[in-house]
């Protein structure tokens, strides 16, 4: 009996055996089992660089901020002008270096320059222009209700004002007589351009620009008594009348016998001139003095017409069947120098009424 019991267990172990791992195959696995996966080392990234960025401040002696300031920033990427906000601002990220320039320009004030050492991340930086004597802001170049369409001063020593003629000659900038610090448009009426020495102002396209009922401000001096005249309303080719025509004008002369007069001038489609129509004419009006700052201003406003010189009325007329809109003309004269300066248009939405002169007779 115990022989049998023993070959049972034997015969037991031995099935046991057959049927799973080994105790060393199981020590095997259970180590297997808590040995940890091989992981990767982690890289860590290098930090990506904090950006340069800028934001210009542009302001007045004051601190107020001047709006349409013109900002040349090389180092942006862009030789282009930008243009500051309604607070005097512009902005630049992601800029490619530390060092820098800007150059700043305003209507009447002086160029502002200023080198630059930024920092990385943001950087504000205030330019601060200062007033020039000889230009007048765009703020103050209107009167009351008036809105500015076109002005021009020669400070920036450009100008869109060229010869009637289109002659390739450069329009004559330089310092006023009296003023050094003054750029002005010189007209020596002894040297005539082509065949008729007359400017006028164009745009950018070559073409002229015109105004309706608007008023045309200027400073001018003259070195010596002589005849000259403006146009005022100048323009193209139009029906007038029933009148095919190759342009027409309001024509304002002056001349040493001490009168002043407007003309209602219009030429037919093959330039032949209508016989002009005389609309007013003074005579013994204010002298124009010489060697020294006049102040011109001509109005068109519904048919009424009105020279002020030195804010003074020279002549007040209305023409019945207004021309229609145009530019304006400086043309020629008998003899002599003239300088002119703080060249302005203003539209009108009301009669028009005189204002003092955006820039002094003499500078300070």
């Amino acid at each position: 009996m115990k022989t049998k019991f023993a070959t049972v267990l034997l015969l037991t172990a031995f099935l046991l055996s057959a049927c799973g791992p080994s105790a060393e195959q199981i020590a095997t696995m259970t180590a297997s089992a808590w040995t940890p996966t091989p992981v990767p080392p982690t890289v860590t990234p290098s930090p990506t660089p904090v950006p340069y960025d800028l934001t210009v401040t542009v302001s007045d002696e004051a601190g107020a901020p001047v709006t349409d300031a013109s900002i040349v920033f090389p180092e942006s990427g862009s030789g282009d002008p930008v243009t500051a906000d309604a607070a005097g601002q512009a902005s630049w990220s992601n800029l490619g270096g530390a060092a820098g320039s800007l150059t700043v320009t305003a209507q009447g004030y002086l160029k502002g320059e200023q080198a630059l050492t930024l920092e990385r991340g943001a950087n504000a930086v205030t330019v601060m222009l200062k007033r020039d004597v000889y230009a007048f802001l765009p703020s103050n170049a209107c009167g009351a209700g008036e809105k500015l369409l076109y002005m021009e001063d020669f400070q920036d020593g450009q100008t869109d004002i060229r010869h009637y003629d289109g002659q390739p000659a450069p329009t004559p900038l330089g310092a006023a007589l009296d003023e050094a610090g003054n750029t002005v448009l010189i007209h020596d009426f002894s040297v005539p351009v082509g065949d008729y020495s007359s400017w006028y102002n164009k745009t950018s396209s070559d073409e002229r620009v015109e105004f309706g009922d608007a008023v045309w401000r200027m400073r001018f001096l003259i070195t010596k008594e002589t005849d000259w005249g403006l146009s005022w309303n100048s323009a193209a080719p139009n029906e007038i009348g029933g009148i095919t025509t190759s342009g027409s004008s309001y024509g304002i002369y002056f001349n040493t016998s001490r009168h002043a007069g407007i003309t209602r001038n219009i030429w037919d489609a093959s330039g032949n001139p209508v016989p002009n129509v005389g609309l007013g004419r003074v005579d013994e009006v204010l002298i124009l003095k010489t060697n020294v700052w006049n102040y011109l201003e001509i109005s068109t406003y519904q048919g009424q017409l009105q020279v002020w010189l030195n804010g003074v009325s020279a002549l007040d007329v209305v023409d019945p069947t207004p021309l229609p809109p145009g530019g304006f003309e400086i043309q020629k004269g008998n003899a002599g120098i003239m300088y002119f300066d703080a060249i302005s248009v203003c539209g009108l939405s009301a009669p028009f009424v005189s204002m003092p002169s955006p820039v002094p007779a003499v500078a300070p």
